[in-house]
């Protein structure tokens, strides 16, 4: 429904849950609840805009049905904005759309970040890469302004393509799916909470396509409330595959319920060895969990593959480990490529705009040469038969290095069709049927893979430049169609950077409903490249008694997740002010109480020792010393 403002210069338009409001004269409004108890506001072309400010020109404004289409002019840039009621429900959507290809070069910051009407946002919830989501609670001293970039590398960007902002009186849920040229610019202040502003970038160059997001009201404040609208968001976009369905296409797929990450790192042990490790498992009570990786796939890397140190190299391993119940997986990384490996073709590689090839890993002396991802499929498809002896493929990097560009004449990409290419081959060799999975996780990819290393690496760092709590966003979205697991080199085990943080890990995992990651044996050889932080070797061994005692407290960590893995999570929540005592509760009514402080928690309705869980009244502490009630 559209009218006009007697007296104002406002037009007006309302559908269910939310009326839209925007001056013609300035492109500046609101969207509100009809009750007017959740009204955010945005400002028009007379605020900064980026580096084309200082000449943005409002050409033409005019009414649709549903908002409205104005016609801006920023320097040699003409682009048409919409502001319009959104398809969904209680949503307003803004666009951006060039008319002709002109170079973008910097940032177009439009929308201007929506405020909070007369009340500072109090929570802001953000599904940051190598972590399951995080919430931010704003204090006055914190004083953010940074900006990052949505399609990022590991620590940078985001894992789902939303956020969410949170008042006392409602909260307000940011999506764009499919822009993958924007980054976001976070600040705080003491009379406004915090905010968020998109900012779009250039693709090839050039803005290139419509750019939108979408803002929806909603009712209920919190990350939780947000959650649930993304997921619904996202199956009502056809993008939702559930564990079941995987695994009624994929048997092996079936392989990750309840299933740990028994991470063996990259170098080779003996067939003595696995023998004792299965038979441990089993005697400790496992029968399922990925064990590897016990085969290293990265071209033709056999004849230069141990110049520095031994990697494994045991496809005979496969059977055995299936025999036993558990599931073997072998590394694929095709990403980079030396060009001195025999499958070295200069024409493979990735090229920037100023003609020089990106640079990949660095190890040692060696330095890796980045692939561009629109060939990796038509050349990787020749390692299908070696591939075909495990039953599970971790991918390396694919959904956890950042969205790149390539402009070789030959074989140009943006970084949409970037992620377009990454996700058809992760698909194409989820079709061969194997259960696959990537370091990292993006939910552009979620429904064609099965698990990824999302979980928060060293101390549970949040990638958040203030203080920040760690909440299962990806799982209340996605707990029933991925599973997602610490990375492979910093499971529940010692870590190599020289910290023990397995009782924050099996609490956090317990939290997130995620299966665990524990090394019944691990040698691990120093990274040393540019800029890398010295470490040294460490070794996980079997007959370690930690090594025993990991194993034997992350099985009711695993029990949980066979319990759970086909249910969604319907609801988490913090139950005390530190954050450090929550509740998270399953779809088939399992309910679970986390203590990650060492302080016994009490409130007359739920009593919890220090570093302990209960599930469904079942008690279990963490760090040696186990016990029901």
């Amino acid at each position: 429904m559209h009218s006009t403002d007697d007296g104002r210069a406002s037009w007006h338009w309302q559908a269910p849950g939310v009326v839209l409001s925007v001056d013609p004269g300035t492109l500046a409004g609101s969207i509100q609840n009809p009750a007017g108890t959740n009204r955010w506001t945005f400002g028009g072309i007379d605020m900064p805009g980026g580096a084309h400010h200082e000449t943005v020109r409002l050409e033409s404004c005019e009414a649709l049905d549903r908002g409205c289409r104005a016609v801006l002019r920023l320097g040699g840039l003409v682009v048409t904005v919409e502001i319009a009621l959104a398809d969904g429900p209680s949503g307003v959507t803004f666009s951006l759309t060039p008319t002709a290809d002109a170079e973008l070069t910097s940032p177009l910051r439009y929308p201007p970040a929506l405020r909070a009407d007369g009340t500072p946002v109090v929570e802001l919830a953000l599904p940051l890469k190598t972590t399951n989501g995080i919430v931010y609670q704003p204090s006055p001293g914190d004083g953010l302004d940074f900006t990052f970039d949505v399609a990022g590398g590991n620590t940078v960007g985001l894992s789902m393509p939303f956020w969410s902002a949170s008042t006392p009186n409602g909260g307000l849920l940011a999506t764009f799916a499919d822009q993958d040229d924007v980054e976001l610019t976070v600040t705080s202040a003491a009379d406004s909470g915090a905010e968020v502003a998109v900012g779009w970038t250039a693709s090839l160059g050039s803005l290139r396509y419509p750019r939108r997001v979408t803002y929806t009201l909603l009712d209920e404040p919190g990350y939780v409330a947000a959650a649930s609208a993304y997921r619904q968001s996202v199956v009502a976009a056809g993008r939702f595959r559930s564990l079941a369905d995987k695994i009624a296409e994929r048997p092996a797929v079936g392989g990750i319920v309840g299933a740990p990450y028994f991470s063996t790192g990259y170098l080779p042990f003996s067939r003595r060895k696995l023998d004792q490790v299965l038979a441990g498992l089993r005697d400790i009570g496992y029968r399922s969990g990925l064990l590897g990786p016990i085969d290293f796939l990265q071209w033709d890397a056999g004849p230069w593959l141990n110049d520095y140190q031994p990697f494994i190299s045991a496809p005979d391993f496969a059977a055995p480990i299936a025999e036993a119940g558990f599931t073997p997986f072998a590394w694929l990384y095709l990403e980079d490529i030396l060009d001195f490996d025999p499958s070295f073709d200069p024409g493979m590689l990735a090229v920037d705009r100023d003609g020089r090839v990106p640079q990949g890993w660095v190890n040692r002396d060696y330095r890796y040469a980045r692939l561009c991802d629109t060939v990796i499929a038509q050349h990787g498809r020749r390692l299908r038969k070696r591939a075909g002896t495990f039953a599970g493929l971790h991918f390396d990097t694919t959904t956890s290095k950042a969205l790149m560009e390539c402009w070789s004449s030959e074989h140009p990409m943006s970084r949409s069709t970037d992620r377009e290419a990454r996700r058809d081959w992760l698909a194409e060799v989820a079709g061969w049927g194997h259960l696959i999975g990537s370091e990292g996780g993006c939910d552009w990819a979620f429904d064609v893979m099965d698990f990824c290393s999302n979980n928060p690496r060293r101390d549970l760092e949040t990638c958040f430049p203030a203080p920040a709590r760690h909440v299962p966003l990806q799982g209340l979205v996605y707990h029933d169609s991925v599973v997602s697991y610490c990375w492979e080199y910093d499971p529940y085990n010692r870590s190599y950077w020289g910290g023990d943080w397995s009782r924050a890990k099996i609490l956090y995992d317990v939290m997130c409903g995620n299966p665990p990651t524990v090394s019944p044996v691990l040698g691990y050889f120093p990274v040393i490249g540019a800029a890398e932080v010295a470490v040294s070797s460490s070794w996980v061994t079997w007959e370690d008694p930690e090594t025993q005692r990991l194993l034997r407290e992350a099985l009711p960590v695993a029990h949980l997740h066979e319990r759970t893995a086909l249910q969604p999570m319907l609801s988490h929540a913090f139950l005390d002010d530190a954050g450090t005592v929550s509740r998270t509760t399953y779809a088939d009514g399992t309910e679970v109480v986390v203590n990650t402080g060492q302080k016994p928690y009490d409130d007359g309705e739920v009593e919890l020792t220090g570093s302990a869980y209960r599930i469904d009244g079942r008690l279990t502490h963490v760090g040696g010393h186990h016990g029901s009630a």
